[in-house]
């Protein structure tokens, strides 16, 4: 069972439903924050569509990112992916609540590399 961070709930469920959710990535011990990102992350669980008895949901996680000066992504590094929830004036966040972890499985470009990564699962 997954708990809520301290003050999710207060965001999440805010009568105006107005708040940000903001993501970090941490490759091979670096931590991306949004400003090193292209994109949001977009996480996929294809299988999770129609539950069965006995099926593995398996995620693939995407995103583009601009890497950090001097540091090296090593291809199937680790991924964490991480979010929380910011009000709109930035006076009340949640804690980093970790969303997934992944393993690079593809990436490509330079300047700006689009990852693909998928989940532990897949290891099974």
């Amino acid at each position: 069972m997954r708990i809520a961070p301290t003050n999710w709930d207060t965001l999440f469920s805010n009568a105006s439903g107005v708040h940000i959710t903001e993501y970090k990535l941490v490759i091979n011990d670096i931590t991306y924050y949004s400003e090193n990102m292209q994109s949001r992350p977009i996480i996929t669980k294809p299988l999770l569509g129609e539950p069965a008895i006995g099926r593995v949901c398996s995620a693939t996680m995407t995103v583009a990112i601009r890497p950090i000066e001097n540091t090296t992504i090593p291809k199937a590094a680790r991924v964490l992916a991480y979010c929380r929830l910011t009000s709109q004036d930035g006076s009340i966040t949640t804690d980093w609540k970790l969303i997934g972890k992944f393993n690079i499985s593809s990436r490509s470009g330079t300047k700006i590399l689009t990852l693909k990564c998928r989940d532990d699962m897949i290891k099974a």
